[in-house]
């Protein structure tokens, strides 16, 4: 039978609380489509403000309002694609749409709305068209200790491909797939009929649901008691065969297994991908630094939806101006200092290094340097008071501004790691600006963002070097050699000594110019390793032609 499936997406949980912002449709049977999904904007009923957090989920905005179609047109757009579906087809209007909506306690209030408006407009007194079963309830009866059962992840754990974007399109091609491979679960759970699921949606209410103790993942405990105990990388794959996740390893068994501790599966999000993961596909390799390299790579290459760090989705390597006053996506004869992870990596150490020189410090200078929008910056006489005291103290001396920020980079500490002192563009600012909130703010953004420009040496002479490492307790060094970022050979020493002949670099604009996403962080996983591999008492040496760089924990 052909079924509607639909989804509303809306500005509020209820009509006295929210708008109707898109309606998404489609029609399919327990085989195939119809017809295809769609969607479409709906003008809102009332003037109340969208919620940021509402704008960001469904893809809201102004813009896509402008195009956006009245409320009684979406509707009966929605009733006419439904009339496929009707029994008898549209030769019955009488006869109730059979609709399968993902979460219909949400939508129920929406429609039924805009069918009572629909009908106040035809001066007619007309049933409710729609016959509404829930989608997730049928879930909840069929696949009880799923540890969720939201629509990404019945889609992932029925073997679909759900995007990561909530739109209404997107929501009803998942619901018809879901619908789809529930049919012949239902069959087997002796549901055929429509009346049927609604006479066994309706016996749900005396069945008692499994704790939460009782949840059981996909992914079998003997696979993951299968894996090995060295370092390498694992894959977290769907039925169908996409890659969910990427992660490394020092041990891999060990590692997997943290994924299933009641502490790792608290988020919703680690639960929806552990609904989803049916199989883990593992990588070992020899040391724990290689893992974290193809960790890196790995993670370029499939773009897993559940990772958040490492993926290039537009990110490019920043290069600044000898001032750090401007930013390029590319190197040049004026941006050479880099590379840089974001192009305001340096905004707050610039407006330092400008307030150094004597600028005067306007708005939106004191809100850079401590690194919040503008419209939050310290009051100017308490500012002037702790920055006077500040720069006396901390960045005091003859050296140039630049100098000067990046030795006190160096030098303070803050409880942040540098990577995480930096911030991000905008960052919160703190309840009430007082003298410790802003040498607070100051610091971190001298300790994060002198750190980067730092760090941007050491990745620029990376880029084409010879790197010898040994892990603690390892009995064997390993070589990589690096050309324009990319690691062109590797071997195992049986020494910690190569006699290679290191080739001379090729110069700075060259070496510059290698570098993207991609190669940004590779190296900069390269020297977060090699760090670690010294300060746990490894072997680490770095040749860059004829001169060696040797970790300050080996000095």
């Amino acid at each position: 039978m052909s079924v509607l499936v639909a989804d509303c997406q809306s500005s509020g949980a209820t009509p006295a609380h929210g708008d109707v912002l898109s309606l998404g449709w489609g029609v399919t049977t327990g085989e195939h489509d119809v017809t295809p999904g769609e969607a479409v904007w709906v003008t809102r009923a009332t003037t109340r403000p969208v919620p940021r957090a509402i704008r960001t989920l469904t893809g809201w905005s102004e813009s896509v309002a402008a195009a956006s179609v009245e409320r009684m047109d979406a509707w009966s757009r929605l009733l006419r694609a439904a009339d496929v579906a009707r029994p008898g087809n549209a030769g019955d209007a009488g006869a109730q749409i059979p609709t399968v909506i993902h979460f219909s306690r949400f939508e129920l209030p929406f429609f039924r709305e805009l069918h009572e408006l629909h009908a106040a407009s035809r001066s007619a007194e007309e049933p409710f068209p729609l016959e509404i079963v829930c989608l997730h309830a049928i879930a909840c009866r069929l696949f009880p200790t799923l540890p969720r059962r939201n629509l990404r992840a019945l889609a992932g754990h029925l073997g679909g491909s759900p995007e990561m974007v909530r739109s209404s399109k997107g929501h009803v091609e998942a619901t018809a797939l879901v619908w789809r491979a529930m049919v012949p679960r239902l069959a087997e759970a002796g549901v055929h009929t429509w009346s049927e699921l609604r006479e066994w949606l309706l016996a749900k209410a005396t069945s008692t649901r499994p704790p939460a103790s009782s949840r059981e993942f996909p992914i079998a405990l003997q696979k993951r008691r299968a894996l090995p105990d060295q370092p390498g990388v694992y894959r977290f794959l769907r039925p169908n065969g996409d890659v969910l996740y990427v992660g490394k390893a020092t041990s891999l068994k060990k590692r997997v297994a943290s994924h299933f501790t009641t502490s790792a599966r608290a988020t919703e999000r680690s639960l929806e991908m552990l609904s989803q993961a049916h199989d883990i596909d593992a990588t070992p390799t020899a040391t724990a630094l290689e893992a974290a390299l193809l960790e890196a790579d790995e993670i370029k290459r499939l773009d897993p939806p559940y990772n958040v760090h490492l993926r290039s989705v537009d990110r490019e390597a920043w290069f600044l101006t000898q001032d750090w006053a401007d930013a390029a996506p590319t190197a040049d004869a004026t941006h050479r200092i880099g590379p840089l992870p974001s192009r305001f990596a340096a905004r707050g150490i610039a407006a330092i290094c400008a307030l150094l020189r004597g600028e005067e410090a306007v708005p939106n200078l004191r809100a850079a340097a401590v690194y919040v929008p503008t419209a939050f910056a310290p009051d100017a006489a308490l500012f002037d008071e702790v920055w006077r005291a500040f720069a006396a103290l901390e960045l005091g001396g003859e050296r140039s501004p630049r100098r000067r920020i990046l030795e006190a980079s160096s030098r303070i500490v803050v409880s942040e790691r540098p990577e995480e002192a930096v911030g991000a563009e905008g960052a919160e600012p703190p309840p009430r600006w007082d003298a410790a909130a802003i040498r607070r703010y100051l610091e971190r953004v001298i300790v994060g963002q002198g750190t980067l420009v730092r760090r941007a040496r050491a990745l620029a002479l990376l880029c084409d070097a010879h790197v010898t490492f040994r892990e603690h307790g390892h009995p064997n060094a390993q070589l990589l050699v690096l050309s324009g970022g990319k690691i062109t050979a590797r071997r195992e020493l049986s020494g910690t000594v190569h006699d290679d002949v290191v080739p001379r670099p090729p110069p700075l604009r060259s070496r510059l110019a290698a570098f993207d996403a991609g190669v940004y962080d590779r190296l900069r996983v390269l020297l977060t390793e090699l760090r670690r591999v010294a300060q746990q008492g490894g072997f680490v040496d770095v040749r860059v032609g004829r001169h060696r760089l040797t970790p300050r924990s080996q000095q």
